[in-house]
């Protein structure tokens, strides 16, 4: 049996399993290697990694856990995982089970973007979701935000701070409401009702957007903070509770609703947080937070128990 199951290797999947690597903690990670970032050139905030493909760090970590023989990596996904007295089992892909003391979902999610022609291919190169992940890069650019919620407002408002063309496309919705237009006005960003068909440009570089009614909007970039779908059904099946935007909501060491299961990364979040975090460094972080709180669950349930047997450094065992 395994003291746990990482579900998904992302920066939050990658960073707990390090954790319990060092831990010695007999870890299975599982991850089909389809990150939400694959398309991206560039992960941004990350300290001492700062502008790294996405590739390259998938690469570093890869040699990082290399040492550790608690950790076992498969190229596999998981299909379901239920709860049993004492352990969870893993149904994978591969048609395997395996059973485990401890759960850690970091399968991510699935960015729904609006159905404009060329944003999907656009999306991560010309086209981003966070300011914070991608406006230093596009600063003194023209710049577009889809969009007329209260995130793709906001959105708007912090992007003025890296330029002073910000224009606002509520993609066939209304204007926004008194208060919001008055912010928006006084931080010099102009409201575009009509539907956005599609964006053009050489290649997946930006150049305009096109309206339903033929006009055009000359940008160079372009900002959707898109819903998002879990990318995994296991939330799902394992009954987790939720908050209204789908994130698994989780207490402030990332365990879920469901004791001895915990979330990592852009699928979850504290109620008290607005958003979950886009950023690879906040990914990372909470998988370190979870991975260390699920192993000291294990060690306080070990020494109520039986005494714990020697860790043999050479094997999997």
């Amino acid at each position: 049996m395994y003291d746990a199951i990482i579900v998904g290797g992302g920066p939050a999947g990658l960073n707990a399993a390090l954790v319990l690597g060092r831990a010695q903690r007999r870890t299975l990670l599982c991850d089909l290697a389809q990150p939400r970032n694959q398309q991206v050139r560039a992960a941004n905030g990350f300290l001492s990694r700062d502008g790294i493909a996405p590739a390259e760090l998938r690469r570093i970590a890869d040699y990082q856990l290399a040492p550790y023989p608690a950790i076992e990596r498969r190229r596999v996904g998981v299909n379901r995982i239920d709860n049993h007295p004492n352990e969870f089992r893993a149904t994978l892909t591969d048609g395997s089970t395996v059973a485990t003391r401890r759960v850690i979902l970091a399968s991510g999610v699935i960015d729904e973007l609006p159905a404009i022609d060329g944003l999907a291919e656009r999306w991560g190169i010309s086209a981003f979701n966070c300011a914070y992940c991608d406006g230093w890069e596009v600063r003194d650019q023209p710049l577009a935000v889809l969009g007329a919620n209260e995130p793709n407002i906001r959105l708007a408002l912090v992007l003025t701070r890296f330029t002073a063309d910000v224009q606002l496309c509520t993609n066939g919705a209304a204007e926004p409401v008194a208060e919001q237009a008055e912010l928006l006005r006084r931080r010099g960003v102009n409201v575009h009702t009509e539907p956005v068909v599609r964006l053009e440009g050489p290649g997946t570089d930006l150049q305009q957007l096109v309206f339903a009614d033929g006009n055009t909007l000359q940008r160079r970039y372009v900002f959707c903070h898109a819903p998002t779908r879990q990318a995994s059904s296991i939330p799902d099946d394992l009954g987790l509770e939720r908050l209204d935007d789908g994130s698994i909501q989780v207490d402030d060491l990332g365990q879920t609703s469901v004791p001895g299961v915990f979330a990592a990364g852009d699928l979850a979040r504290r109620p008290t947080m607005p958003v979950s975090g886009a950023q690879i460094a906040i990914a990372a972080g909470e998988g370190a937070i979870a991975a260390i709180a699920l192993d000291h669950s294990l060690f306080l349930e070990e020494l109520a128990g039986p005494q714990i047997r020697p860790i043999n450094h050479q094997t999997r065992e």
